[in-house]
Formats: structure tokens, sequence, C-alpha cells
């Protein structure tokens, strides 16, 4: 019986333990970095891989998958507008905990503003804004837009 409750607790928590972190330092940095030194920061220095973008040369695409596991990817597109700072967008596979990434923007002085007309949740704090849905896409991937008004 005790092999059994140790069984169950284990499979109850693996997920929680696989669960990944959104390093926002890493997201904040992107936001304000030249285009150009984008690609090496973004591979040599986090592990990210560049995904080719054959439509647009204003952006840069990266995927980080976590001990070989998909449900552990994450994917991160840099959108670089004339004159304005980057557009963020995130996608973030299942294993990804959204609630912590809710708690710690509100630990860094974000505030929480509801919902948009899109259905995303808006956390403001001064002109950054992090847009997160409310619901996963139809793969699971939960998709975050970080914008900083101009």
């Amino acid at each position: 019986m005790r092999k059994l409750i140790t069984f169950i607790l284990c499979f109850c928590f693996a997920n929680f333990i696989n669960a990944q972190k959104l390093d926002l330092n890493l997201i904040d940095k992107l936001v304000k970095m030249s285009f150009v030194s984008m690609d090496e920061y973004m591979v040599e220095g986090y592990g990210f891989e560049k995904l080719e973008n054959k439509s647009d040369e204003r952006t840069s695409t990266y995927a980080r998958k976590y001990n070989n596991d998909y449900n552990s990817t994450i994917i991160i597109k840099v959108l670089n507008p004339k004159d304005t700072p980057n557009v963020i967008e995130i996608f973030l596979a299942k294993n990804f905990n959204i609630r912590d990434v809710k708690d710690e923007l509100l630990s860094r002085g974000y505030e929480y503003n509801g919902s948009n007309k899109y259905g995303g949740i808006v956390y403001k704090k001064r002109k950054s804004v992090y847009v997160i849905s409310k619901e996963p896409n139809e793969v699971g991937a939960t998709q975050i837009m970080v914008l900083t008004e101009w």
C-alpha cells in the first residue's frame, strides 16, 4: 500500500516538477535590445535555436526545448517595428506554469488591468504591457505578447 501511495504522489507531482519558468529578465532585455546583436545573445547566451523567417526581415524567431520535451518548449518571436521598442511574442508549451508568470509580474510591480477585447489578460507597469491569453491554443501553448506603449 505504501508503494502505491508513493507512486500516485510521484505521478501527481511529475508535472509540477517538470514545469518550466519564463525568464522575465530575458524578456525585458529583448524589448530594448538592438536587433543586430540579438542572434548571438539568444543562441550563445541562452541556448535558443534560431528559426528561419521566410517572410519578414524585421522578425526573429527563437525556440528552446527543455530536456528534449516538446511540452517544455518556449518560442520567442521578436518583432522590430521601425522607430519603436521591440514587440515580443511568446508561446509557452503546456509544462510552463502560467500562474507563476502572472505571480512574478505582480511581484515586479505590474498591475492586473483586466481583460482586453481580444480575450487577453493584461498586466501593466508604466509603459510596459504583458498580454497573456486566457486559454491555450489548439496545441496547448499559451501566448504572451509584450509591448511598450510609445
